[in-house]
């Protein structure tokens, strides 16, 4: 049985979540979210976004929608903001009281996600618990990511660029099928297609005459000279 993530970009709507630096949170999280499911589509998976435009959604509703198609894995998206523009990089947080599995996951999933980050030289914030709505109310393990500081100069010129943002969804993509054992979908077999010759003709009139009898029968059909293509 195929696993079932639902993503959740936060915030949307009336609430625009962190601003700094030309983004707004809302949008980024919703951008990540709808790339993440085309990437996701590789995989032998299911995934819901509580959200797939800008609308605000309720803290209750994210998890309702969770809980009510028992989804394996809950996935909150956010980017961060603090008063000092000096904070920079990525954290995650799970419940205070965590499944074991979610701790599991969890580590997995820092491991990709933060590499990352450390990678383009901004900081590994660790990984924290908190008492979110979230990650509290819903009935399977769930994380929250912050990545990035969008009033931090720098964290927002990478979450700007499409290169950086292309690493760090694969990043949550191959942490995520690594914590919950997802295959990837298998290759669509090739197609082989064959042509049926129905003729050859040493005179172009008794081709195009052979050609209308099939298209009245229903064929597609068309003529090749062969010395043409393969002169003598």
């Amino acid at each position: 049985m195929s696993k079932i993530i639902v993503l959740d970009p936060g915030h949307g709507g009336s609430s625009p979540g962190s601003v700094g630096n030309g983004l707004v949170e809302k949008e980024v999280v919703l951008d990540f979210a709808l790339r993440l499911r085309d990437k996701f589509a590789a995989y032998e998976c299911e995934i819901i976004l509580t959200r797939t435009d800008d609308r605000r959604v309720s803290l209750s509703e994210r998890v309702n929608i969770a809980n009510r198609n028992n989804a394996d894995y809950f996935i909150s998206l956010h980017c961060n903001g603090a008063a000092s523009s000096s904070a920079n990089g990525y954290e995650d947080y799970i419940y205070t009281s965590p499944f074991q599995s979610t701790i599991g996951y969890r580590d997995i999933l820092h491991r990709h996600v933060a590499a990352v980050w450390v990678n383009a030289g901004r900081a590994n914030r660790g990984k924290k618990r908190a008492n979110f709505y979230v990650l509290r109310e819903t009935s399977m393990p769930a994380i929250l990511l912050e990545n990035g500081f969008l009033t931090n100069a720098r964290d927002a010129e990478l979450l700007k660029n499409p290169d950086f943002t292309e690493e760090l969804l694969m990043a949550i993509v191959e942490g995520t099928v690594e914590a919950l054992d997802i295959p990837r979908k298998p290759a669509a077999p090739v197609q082989e297609l064959f042509r049926v010759q129905a003729g050859a003709f040493s005179t172009r009139e008794r081709a195009e005459r052979q050609v209308e009898r099939l298209k009245e029968a229903g064929f597609d059909a068309f003529i090749i000279n062969l010395d043409a293509i393969c002169p003598k």
